[in-house]
């Protein structure tokens, strides 16, 4: 049987050695409930503390700055809908177009109730228009500017520094869904003043089902989970221990090795596209070719169906996709390529492909020559 060339690593990624091992650790334990107050729970809240600790020094920021959540969706609720509570008369939530759904969606949420949301346009490489932000925080008191630091479609990353000096200068708070970044460029909370930090463990080889977000204000969230006190009356209910202890060591492997792995995944995409576009002279990439994330890979192939290339790729053994995981079941265009200028048939006739520390250059030179026969084939048929 032939291995798939599983290259949609932005909508979730395969375990690792070191997570699977971690997990293999953890049902050797005998750990409690972190909130009992034995043995059995101080072992479990030492290893809340201990993948804290991790994340403290992968993202440079303070252990009490941490909150677990399940996944970055969760934590973007928490963000926006905790706006309500700040809510005063004329409140305004900038963001773009080129949002992760969980954003956008509860924009629409907060719209609803009454809040004014600003979308800052984009230009066609995907990358904000920051002249348009400051003209906006100049002329109007923000809530808050939520942006996504890498786009989950095209791998462009935002001029997130450039983002957060404005909001410090009109002393906005400033939420960042880092979910496709984390791992794939570098992160320094000291570095970079950030009010609201979302990620995400499935992105970066943890298992599904863990998330968390960094923040100073965390006492400025409103828990959208209700019941218990843990994690300081911000999110009830248990710890997801297993998730939290297998988190930690992904983001320990990723942070000793991040340097590797950021030239071997930018290898592996630049010989991707080389290839494929020397084939297929006709499709081009989307998006800012020399402000992206190493892994990622969107390529309009014309005004054909997405959904086939996808779908025949899938049948010969190579695993892509068309958008977003969260948007995949919605036979519509991309928002995001139809934000960056794209006809409604170019979009349609884009897909991602987004590679992890697992793939090989054997697989990619496998990969192109299918690509060719799929794509070739496609425009054959819709031309009889």
């Amino acid at each position: 049987m032939i291995q798939d060339k599983y290259f949609d690593n932005n909508a979730t990624t395969r375990l690792i050695p070191e997570v699977k091992k971690a997990i293999d650790d953890f049902f050797a334990m005998q750990v409690g409930n972190p909130s009992s107050p034995h043995s059995y729970g101080t072992k479990a809240a030492e290893l809340i503390l201990t993948a804290k600790e991790i994340i403290s020094d992968f993202f440079h920021c303070d252990t009490d700055d941490v909150l677990y959540t399940s996944c970055a969706s969760e934590s973007n609720t928490m963000v926006l809908q905790s706006v309500c509570s700040w809510k005063s008369e004329n409140s305004i939530v900038v963001t773009t177009p080129v949002e992760h759904s969980s954003v956008k969606k509860n924009c629409e949420i907060l719209a609803e109730a009454g809040i004014q949301i600003v979308e800052i346009p984009v230009y066609h490489d995907g990358l904000i228009d920051v002249e348009k932000l400051a003209k906006v925080l100049k002329q109007s008191k923000v809530s808050l500017v939520s942006i996504g630091w890498v786009n989950n479609e095209t791998g462009v990353i935002q001029p997130i520094r450039e983002v957060s000096s404005l909001c410090r200068e009109y002393q906005t708070p400033l939420h960042v869904d880092a979910s496709q970044a984390v791992g794939r460029i570098d992160i320094n909370l000291d570095d970079i003043v950030i009010d609201y930090l979302v990620f995400t463990g499935h992105k970066l080889h943890a298992p599904k089902g863990i998330g968390g977000l960094i923040s100073k204000n965390l006492k400025m969230l409103k828990p959208v989970i209700w019941g218990g006190e843990q994690q300081n009356r911000l999110r009830a209910g248990t710890e997801n221990l297993l998730g939290i202890h297998a988190l930690g060591a992904a983001l320990d492997a990723r942070k000793r090795s991040m340097k590797e792995i950021q030239k071997q995944l930018t290898t592996l995409r630049d010989m991707f596209e080389s290839s494929l576009l020397a084939r297929i002279p006709e499709a081009y990439i989307n998006g800012a070719i020399d402000r992206r994330v190493c892994n990622t890979s969107n390529i309009c192939f014309g005004p054909i169906d997405g959904r086939a290339i996808v779908a025949q790729l899938d049948n010969a053994g190579v695993i892509c996709s068309q958008t977003s995981a969260c948007t995949s079941q919605i036979p519509e265009p991309s928002p995001t390529l139809l934000s960056m200028g794209l006809s409604e048939e170019n979009a349609f006739g884009s897909i991602r492909v987004s590679f992890g520390v697992d793939n090989t250059i054997e697989e990619v030179e496998d990969a192109i020559p299918l690509f060719d026969e799929v794509i070739t084939r496609i425009k054959k048929f819709m031309t009889v």
